[in-house]
């Protein structure tokens, strides 16, 4: 019984150390293997017919190592190994990590609505929701609204939420996002109310020039636009979330009840088109409308 105690557990301190070793945990893997052999029935068997023949040339009694002493030796070096692994106790952590962000209680303030769109499970594995919230929110807000969506759905390995603001109708429209991969993985895509003052006052400023329309767009290119005239000749500037802006010169073509306004210096083709509503649409060089920026009052 003793004996089948000991390989079993020589045979997983080996294993566990061969698994460090392709993992190139070098330290780890050698002390791993070392408390294997150190309490392997073979290994013990030969130290103490070494410790007897020794004992015998050497007219000595025989002093036989008592199995506690190896089995502390195994221990201690167990415990260097599973130390040397960088991995050692994070799978664990993130796990506890990962529970407690799903069991927190969720604190959404009364004044965020949110109503489900859409939802498209697929069995146990993941489950996509569509969110339209009634206004911006903070990183904090759209994690208390992931929380309590997620204590409604554990039976997913993976929650992916998808949040829409009020003015969003195109199904590809995102504002934000909130995934459960399992870990929570929480980011704004488009702006958030401190950004969009911040371009809503740089969109004021166009150095001396006569403003004709402003736009916002913040489901694909998340920038705001302002269509300007300077000294005989039309602007477009070009305001993004880092705060950082750009202008270049177009040139209007009236077609139809739209204004197309090309772009000089745009390399890859692209133009805008102000369409009959007063919106600004994005086009490609194939001539396809890739975005539509609402305009600012």
């Amino acid at each position: 019984m003793k004996n089948l105690i000991h390989w079993f557990f020589s045979i997983t301190f080996i294993a566990a150390g061969i698994a460090s070793l392709f993992k190139v945990n070098i330290l780890s893997g050698v002390f791993l293997i070392l408390a294997g052999i150190v309490i392997n029935p073979i290994f013990i068997n030969r130290v103490k017919r070494r410790t007897e023949i020794n004992a015998k040339d050497n007219g000595l009694a025989v002093k036989v190592i008592p199995n506690a002493l190896y089995w502390v030796a195994s221990l201690i070096f167990m415990m260097i190994g599973a130390k040397s692994d960088p991995d050692f106790g994070k799978k664990k952590e993130i796990a506890v990590k990962t529970e407690n962000i799903i069991q927190k209680e969720a604190e959404i303030p009364a004044d965020l609505s949110y109503d489900i769109i859409e939802e498209v499970p697929n069995g146990t594995i993941k489950s996509n929701l569509r969110i339209r919230i009634g206004r911006k929110a903070s990183i904090e807000e759209l994690t208390a609204i992931a929380n309590k969506l997620r204590n409604e759905r554990t039976q997913y390995d993976r929650l992916w939420i998808f949040y829409l603001l009020p003015n969003m109708n195109n199904p590809t429209d995102v504002w934000a996002i909130s995934h459960f991969t399992p870990k929570l993985d929480v980011e704004i895509l488009g702006t958030t109310n401190e950004e969009a003052k911040k371009m809503n006052e740089l969109t004021e400023n166009i150095d001396g020039g006569k403003i004709i329309s402003k736009w916002v767009e913040e489901t694909k290119v998340r920038v705001n636009l302002v269509y300007y005239e300077k000294n005989g000749k039309f602007f477009m500037k070009v305001i993004y979330k880092d705060g950082s802006s750009s202008s270049e010169e177009v040139i209007g073509k009236q077609q139809n009840q739209s204004l197309r306004l090309n772009i000089p210096a745009n390399s890859h083709g692209e133009y805008y088109v102000i369409n009959k509503k007063k919106e600004l649409d994005f086009y490609n060089k194939e001539n396809t409308k890739f975005a539509t920026a609402k305009i600012i009052k």
